[in-house]
Parts: structure tokens; C-alpha cells; sequence
């Protein structure tokens, strides 16, 4: 694994990528941009806020967002409910999916599954943070997982059966799955630092997190954790490619934009993405693969 802080400069770029990208820039608008780094286009307008943390809906044309606009009742407790929203990228229409009106708590970590379900966070009446399952097309919630208190990071399981999420017990979050319909709460991860979780592999037995910076995987049991970055900066998980390569960006002290790399699940192999530096792609980042891929 890497020992220091990968440098682009000295790392091959990486090759055989293949998908389109949709991710936040500086500004606050969101882009899409192929793979190759052809292709960038700008697929929001944020003028009067910012739009973030966009993730690729199962018609593999919209996208779900998290922003500063649009209706939300205030979040006095800082947890980081906005707007929820939807944009047709090749329309560019947008709408707000969640929340349906300005006195209701709006939701973070927007996260597609099956059957245009969106798992979300929000906060219920007693300002208590749960998970959510929302429909995709018409903002209603399906169904309220009682995770306990603070269920963020929802990541659906590749074939929708199950969701990772974090869950802060203590003072720290944990990695948790569970099914989704919540049933079966299951602790991955029980470290003193905050762990969080990332992406799926494309079968659906791993899983990426992130623990103090640095990147790692375990089965989706939680059995065979082991570290796969340990480098200066912090480094998050951002996609993990059908071919079995993480994705990841690379954040250092006093940095205005990420350094992003491929990395090998067990560390090896490392390259870099100087495509992405060029567009000014910030995480977090979804990653749409071509059909058949």
C-alpha cells in the first residue's frame, strides 16, 4: 500500500476507464464528464446556492442532489438537512423531490436503490435523526427505518437487498447493514475513530470504508478488514469499478482541490486520474457505468 503521499506526478495515469461521471465543482454547480475527462458538461445552475453529493437515479439519466435551495424547515441542530432534489440531464429540468414543504426537516446523503426508492436522513418531529426510504418520483416517504440516533451514509447493497449506513454510538460513528426494510441491524465496525462507509463491490460481498482518512475494505459481514491507503492527507473511497479498482480522492493540508487515484482493493497497483484534477471534480462523485460493463 501507499506509504506517502501519492504524488500524480510521479504516478502512470490510470487506463481502460469507462462511464460517465457526475460530481460537484467549486462553484457549486453540478457536472457530468466522461471517464476519459471528454465530454464535461454543466448540468445545474446554482446561483443562489450550493448543489452537492449528486448520485445517478436507475434511469441512468437523472440525478438526485443534495442542496442549499429550494423549501426545508431550519435545521437548528446543524445536522445538514437541505433540499432534496432531481435534474434530467439531458433536459436539465429540475424539481424538488423531498421535502414537500417548508415546515418539514429536508434530508441529507441522498442514495438511489431499486425501484426509484431514495434512502435519505432526516429528522422526525422530535428533531430525532432516522433513515428514510422516499419514492423517487413523487417525494412520498415509502417507509421510516428506525435506526436509532444519527443513521447517515446510506448505501444500497448492489442487488437493493440491504443498506450500509453509519451510526453514531458514543461519541463515534460506526459502520452498520441492515435489510431494507430495516430488519436486521447488524455493527460492522467497532473501532475508537469514526468509520464510514463507502461503496459496494460489484457482487455485493464487500465493502469499502473510510476510518480516520484512510481506506478500507472488509467483507459485507464485516470479517477481513484490511487498510488499503495509508498515506498523509485524508482519503475517501468513491467508487469501486466493476473490474475490482477503487477510485478514490486525495485530500492535503492547506489543498483547494483533491489529487485523485486507482488503487487495487488490496492496495496495489496505484494510479492516477489527472483528468479529473484538470475539471476541478470535487467529491463526493458518482460513477455510471456502460451497460453491460
Amino acid at each position: 500500500m501507499p506509504s506517502s503521499s501519492p504524488s500524480p506526478v510521479s504516478i502512470p495515469p490510470a487506463v481502460g476507464l469507462k462511464g460517465r461521471i457526475v460530481y460537484g465543482g467549486r462553484e457549486g454547480h453540478l457536472w457530468v464528464i466522461n471517464a476519459d475527462g471528454t465530454g464535461r458538461r454543466q448540468i445545474t445552475s446554482a446561483k443562489s446556492g450550493v448543489d452537492f453529493d449528486p448520485a445517478w437515479m436507475g434511469d441512468k439519466r437523472s440525478v438526485v442532489f443534495r442542496t442549499s435551495r429550494g423549501h426545508y424547515a431550519p435545521d437548528v441542530q446543524g445536522t445538514g438537512t437541505e433540499g432534496i432534489w432531481v435534474v434530467d440531464t439531458a433536459t436539465l429540468k429540475e424539481r424538488q423531490l423531498y421535502p414537500p414543504n417548508d415546515s418539514t426537516f429536508g434530508g441529507l446523503f441522498p442514495d438511489p436503490g431499486p425501484g426509484d426508492l431514495v434512502a435519505l436522513s432526516t429528522l422526525d418531529a422530535e428533531e430525532h435523526e432516522l433513515i428514510v426510504l422516499v419514492d423517487g418520483r413523487s417525494g412520498r416517504i415509502v417507509r421510516r427505518l428506525d435506526v436509532g440516533r444519527s443513521g447517515e451514509c446510506s448505501e444500497w447493497s448492489p442487488d437493493g437487498r440491504k443498506i450500509a449506513y453509519c451510526h453514531l454510538q458514543g461519541s463515534t460513528f460506526d459502520v452498520w447493514e441492515m435489510n431494507a426494510d430495516g430488519s436486521h441491524q447488524t455493527r460492522l465496525t467497532d473501532d475508537p475513530r469514526h468509520d464510514y462507509p463507502g461503496q459496494w463491490s460489484a457482487d455485493g460481498g464487500q465493502l469499502t470504508y473510510s476510518s480516520m482518512g484512510e481506506i478500507w475494505v472488509m467483507n459485507a459481514d464485516g470479517t477481513n478488514k484490511r487498510q488499503v491507503t495509508s498515506s498523509a492527507g485524508v482519503q475517501a473511497p468513491e467508487a469501486w469499478l466493476p473490474d475490482g479498482r477503487i477510485v478514490f480522492d486525495s485530500w492535503l493540508p492547506e489543498a483547494t482541490i483533491p489529487t485523485w487515484f486507482v488503487i487495487n482493493a488490496d492496495g496495489s497497483g496505484l494510479t492516477s486520474l489527472p483528468q479529473f484534477e484538470r475539471a476541478g471534480v470535487m467529491g463526493p462523485i458518482d460513477w455510471l457505468q456502460p451497460a453491460g460493463s
